[in-house]
């Protein structure tokens, strides 16, 4: 877990609470003969700070914070179905994001 603080912090500028593990799913590329494992996390904002970017992440990755919500990044999701790697995020991404929300909404409910 301290990796996900440390990550969070630097690339998005977030302090965290780590709600729960959402799961892990993997991807494989053939055509590069590459493997990922794609560690989820349900997490909580504590606070917002400065993002500290390397050179690379900030012109060749381009990373950025987008805040969204669940209906507009779902729909963001399907609409990018369209191209092959749209598919592949949205096959790995939407199942992910569905859990999230599965989880968060009982929360709400034992609140209330």
């Amino acid at each position: 877990t301290t990796a996900i603080h440390r990550d969070l912090k630097e690339e998005l500028g977030a302090t965290v609470e780590i709600l729960c593990k959402l799961g892990v799913v993997d991807d494989y590329y053939n055509v590069i003969r590459r493997h990922n494992r794609n560690h989820y996390y349900l997490c909580k904002v504590v606070s917002w700070g400065r993002q500290h970017l390397t050179e690379d992440e900030k012109h060749y990755f381009r990373l950025t914070i987008v805040k969204t919500n669940y209906t507009d990044a779902l729909r963001s999701y399907e609409e990018g179905r369209n191209t092959k790697i749209g598919r592949l995020i949205a096959n790995r991404e939407i199942p992910v994001l569905r859990e999230a929300k599965r989880i968060l909404d009982s929360i709400q409910e034992s609140a209330d």
